[in-house]
């Protein structure tokens, strides 16, 4: 599976604000992890405005959205991990600031 952790539709605020500590999950969401043992990714992408993943095959769910695995591979193989970054939504920066992103990627592993 591939979701769409942050924003969802439990909090859909995820403006951010530099130099102030951000922890998740929030208060109210209500999350359970356990299980099977294996490697989990949490891919954490940062932009100046909302993104759109639509192309990359995000679809709409509650509380978390998951993307189409067939059609985020497609997207992929054909545009590279920036397809993956989504696309910038209501920028009031310039074009290349509007494009641009920062992204880390953590393994989470489970063990028994």
């Amino acid at each position: 599976h591939f979701y769409q952790l942050f924003p969802n539709a439990i909090d859909a605020n995820n403006r951010i604000t530099a130099g102030v500590d951000l922890s998740l999950p929030r208060p109210g969401w209500t999350m359970v992890a356990g299980g099977p043992a294996g490697t989990n990714r949490l891919l954490a992408i940062v932009a100046p405005s909302p993104r759109d993943f639509g192309d990359a095959g995000l679809r709409k769910a509650s509380p978390f959205s998951e993307f189409d695995l067939r059609e985020a591979a497609r997207v992929y193989a054909r545009d590279g991990p920036r397809a993956l970054a989504g696309k910038a939504v209501g920028c009031r920066e310039s074009a290349d600031a509007c494009a641009s992103f920062g992204a880390a990627m953590l393994e989470l592993r489970e063990v028994n």
